[in-house]
Formats: C-alpha cells, sequence, structure tokens
C-alpha cells in the first residue's frame, strides 16, 4: 500500500470530490468554503482563489483539470478528479515568494 506524505495546507473549497480528492493527495489543514484575506495571508492554500486572494497567500496551490463545455458548471465526481485533476503551485502578487522559490516548494512536497 502507498503510504502518502502528509502536506499541512488550508484547503479552500465548497466541494466534496474536491476535497476528498486533496485527502487522497496526503493534504492535510483547516477545511474552508470560502476564504477571507485574513484566513489565507502568508499561508499554505490549496484550492481555487481569485487572485486578490491568491496574491496574499505565500503560496496557492490551484486544482487544476480540463473540462468539455458541456462539463462546464457540473460537479466534478471523484472518480474524474482522481484521473484528472493536479496540484499546480503559483506565487501571486509583489514580492513574497518567487516563482522558483514556489516550484522549489512545490517539488519538496511533492517528493518528501
Amino acid at each position: 500500500m502507498e503510504t502518502r506524505v502528509k502536506r499541512e495546507a488550508i484547503i479552500v473549497s465548497r466541494h466534496a470530490a474536491t476535497i476528498e480528492w486533496l485527502r487522497e493527495q496526503g493534504f492535510v489543514g483547516r477545511v474552508l468554503e470560502h476564504a477571507t484575506e485574513e484566513d489565507v495571508a502568508d499561508q499554505i492554500v490549496v484550492g481555487n482563489l481569485p487572485l486578490h486572494l491568491a496574491a496574499a497567500t505565500w503560496v496557492i496551490g490551484g486544482v487544476e483539470f480540463s473540462v468539455s463545455a458541456e462539463m462546464r458548471g457540473q460537479e466534478m465526481t471523484l472518480e474524474y478528479l482522481r484521473e484528472n485533476a493536479q496540484v499546480r503551485w503559483y506565487a501571486v502578487g509583489s514580492g513574497g515568494v518567487s516563482p522558483t522559490a514556489a516550484h522549489h516548494l512545490w517539488a519538496a512536497m511533492m517528493h518528501a
């Protein structure tokens, strides 16, 4: 059985399948359906945020996957996320972590 590394982060999502998929990927931490700047300021966050909130984070892991036009607006299933989703790390805003540092953080979290 594969053992996943636990990755501490604030999880921001209102979608049960996304939260479960992130847990399967080893992410642990507080789950928020809706975040404020105060919630995410200088934190490691995983989820999808508007840019003004992403800019407040230390680093943001966006949950990314492609969907067809017909699938837009529908809830993604856990099975669909297992097959198609990935977390991609970003540093947003002025100052803070450089994209290179964000990449190194991501690499360390994925291979720890």
